[in-house]
């Protein structure tokens, strides 16, 4: 019981606190005064407002466009793109655009009926234009999630989905409300992440896997491999010099906000990137030993230990392949783009990009066979030391005889 209250008051107060850090940052985008000053403003200091809204598109038609040159007329052929607002300011307004290189950079192909999410550009007095982002993809995103929930509730049964859905939707909650807005709060990244790596793993494991002892263990085991990958991954990125600076998304971040450092953020990352992971291989070793000893119970430390670490080598090769292959697999286009170009190999790995992620995925493999054997050390100390405390001492028979003889 006392667990549990701990737990329900760690959730409260890191919910609090990501409701504080969110609201208190919309707060300080415009104050009252600002809010003035835009409303009376003169018209000349009018600034063109930008927004992505959602669209349906209501026609296509095919049209054609008369041009004047030195040659004489030059007839150009171009679709025109209708399309009704579906949010927005100009929410059930309908307008229509060339589907031009400039409206429709990639080059997509449109159907009547289909959305998109469309980039507004609103200069004032009913001027604005607009241009394709991409396809309007949140419903089926969404409908992907919701058989992802029907997956783990069928095969996982009721219960144990339902608290599987659970932590996940605590953990999306606490990046999204805690995480992200404290970052850019300027505080720390890798503090806030080491906290909420401990709340996080602490739910997802006592709900999935109930409070006990094994629980217990793998959570342990989880923040030791956390910071193995972390110490790991700062003592490479600071030898090798890397800063967090190896994408243009990480550049603007940092060139918008000074007070982020952007090499916290990098090893943040990798933390976070090897929680998930970490947990799943902390709680099979924890359930491995927690089966051995109660299949025999006289089981001691280094048997229960040994127990552990051989389920732990039978997925290590392939827990440890996750994060690399999951790496690669996001660095794929640069990897073919450089073999076509037949440049140097050793110049692809001193990319920064390419340096970056070898460090973020062999660090965070490092970390994740770490959980092995501390989970399988943790887990073993614990039910070993339960199992002493259940054997209760015998007494020679002599001695219950005197002491029934003294009664």
């Amino acid at each position: 019981m006392k667990m549990k209250k701990i737990l329900i008051f760690t959730l409260i107060l890191a919910f609090s606190l990501g409701l504080v850090l969110s609201v208190g940052a919309e707060e300080a985008e415009i104050t009252p005064s600002e809010e003035e000053y835009i409303e009376h403003r003169p018209e000349s200091e009018l600034q063109t407002t930008t927004s992505f809204e959602k669209a349906k598109i209501i026609s296509i038609e095919d049209k054609s466009e008369v041009f004047e040159t030195e040659e004489g007329e030059r007839i150009e052929a171009y679709r025109e793109i209708g399309v009704k607002m579906l949010s927005g300011a100009h929410e059930g307004e309908e307008t229509f655009f060339k589907d031009s290189p400039q409206t429709n950079p990639f080059g997509m192909e449109f159907e009547i009926g289909q959305k998109l999410l469309l980039y507004i550009e609103d200069m004032g007095d009913g001027n604005w234009t607009v241009s394709i982002d991409s396809f309007y993809r949140v419903p089926e995103l969404l409908w992907l999630i919701v058989i992802f929930f029907l997956f783990l509730i069928i095969l996982g049964g009721v219960r144990k989905g339902l608290k599987t859905i659970l932590s996940l939707v605590v953990a999306v909650i606490l990046i999204f409300k805690v995480l992200v807005p404290a970052i850019l709060a300027g505080y720390s990244a890798l503090l806030i992440t080491f906290v909420l790596a401990l709340v996080i793993s602490a739910v997802t494991l006592l709900l999935v896997g109930g409070r006990n002892r094994k629980s217990y263990a793998a959570i342990l085991g989880t923040l030791g491999g956390v910071i193995v990958a972390f110490i790991i991954s700062f003592l490479f990125a600071k030898a090798a010099s890397l800063i967090g600076l190896s994408t243009e998304e990480g550049r603007l971040l940092a060139s918008t906000n000074p007070n982020i450092d952007p090499r916290g953020i990098f090893l943040s990352g990798i933390l976070v990137g090897a929680l998930g992971a970490a947990m799943d291989v902390a709680i099979g070793v924890a359930s491995a030993v927690k089966e051995v000893s109660e299949a025999n119970q006289g089981s001691g430390l280094k048997k229960l230990f040994k127990s552990g670490m051989n389920v732990g080598r039978d997925v290590i090769g392939t827990m440890s392949n996750t994060l690399i292959f999951a790496y690669v697999g996001a660095a794929l286009p640069t990897i073919l783009l450089f073999q076509q170009l037949g440049e140097s190999w050793l110049k692809f790995l001193n990319f920064n990009f390419i340096a970056d992620e070898v460090v973020r995925s062999v660090g965070g493999s490092i970390g994740l066979v770490a959980v092995i054997p501390l989970t399988a050390l943790i887990a073993a100390y614990f039910y070993r030391r339960k199992e002493e405390k259940s054997v209760k001492p015998t007494l020679p028979e002599g001695i219950i005889r005197r002491s029934i003889d003294k009664k």
